[in-house]
């Protein structure tokens, strides 16, 4: 019996890669629901004044103002380095799952966010630095879109390469297809927000918020590895951010693994019901 006996890599290969793509489906859906996108430290709150922003909801936005000051200080005192903010967003992270503010379904509640749908999180990307007025509400869009792209094409994938047999030759080509635009989205997605963070952090050190009272002082006092290449850029990402770039790389790691799936799946032949 050819047949029943090469089944089993199939099966096999079909429970790995659903698992896999699951993993993957999972890190997405947790960054395009939690609100820790961009999360600035230390100096960065006066270029983006709030605790934390996601793609939908913005925390702690309003009175920075009247903190001012404090953060200075604070920026002065103890600035976060490279791998100080790496530690930071890793204890972030454990403690997100739990934070209710962390998640866009608590928005607008007792937790200082942004009720979902709101045009606080709109007017917050719509001028970074603030104070700036530049507007980069449409990379949030651009984000948020590749981001659900994704998410919808890490679903679709399962039951397409669930359904692949020896006999449907035109599911490999549509499931490379499909894989090729899902990871191509993460991708996008991430260099778009990365361009978002970079653009802000290049442009902080000149506004006058920044530059004034005191501001100047702070900057000028900050180490290198903050204020220059990429500890600046660190200054600002979150760990929703790292979350999905975490996902895309998990899909994309996934594609050899869909290879291999094919390339064992027993072909029809003449002679018999399979062939390996």
């Amino acid at each position: 019996d050819r047949g029943g006996g090469s089944a089993m890599p199939t099966c096999c290969g079909s429970v790995t890669w659903s698992l896999w793509q699951v993993v993957a489906l999972a890190g997405g859906v947790i960054a395009l629901f939690t609100n820790s996108w961009l999360q600035p430290s230390d100096y960065a709150k006066l270029a983006a004044p709030a605790d934390k922003a996601g793609l939908w909801v913005v925390c702690g936005d309003e009175g920075y103002e009247a903190r001012l000051d404090e953060i200075r200080a604070q920026a002065q005192a103890d600035p976060t380095g490279v791998s100080d903010r790496f530690n930071e967003l890793a204890d972030e992270f454990a403690d997100g799952f739990t934070d209710s503010s962390s998640w866009i379904f608590n928005s607008g509640n007792a937790s200082g966010c942004s009720p979902l749908g709101s045009s606080r999180v709109e007017a917050f990307y719509s001028d970074l630095p603030a104070g700036s007025g530049k507007d980069y509400w449409l990379y949030v869009q651009s984000t948020r879109g590749l981001v659900v792209a994704f998410c919808i094409l890490a679903l679709v994938l399962i039951p397409v390469v669930a359904s692949h047999s020896g006999s449907r030759a035109g599911v490999a080509g549509f499931s490379h297809f499909v894989v090729a635009l899902q990871v191509s989205a993460g991708i996008c997605a991430v260099c778009v927000y990365v361009a978002l963070l970079g653009q802000v952090a290049d442009d902080a050190g000149d506004l006058p918020q920044l530059q004034g009272d005191g501001a100047g002082e702070v900057l000028s006092q900050l180490p290198d590895a903050v204020t220059s290449g990429f500890g600046k850029v660190a200054n600002y990402w979150g760990w929703s951010f790292w979350m999905f770039v975490a996902a895309t790389a998990w899909a994309l790691l996934g594609w050899p693994l869909l290879c291999i799936l094919f390339c064992c799946t027993p072909k029809p032949d003449a002679d018999g019901p399979y062939y390996k």
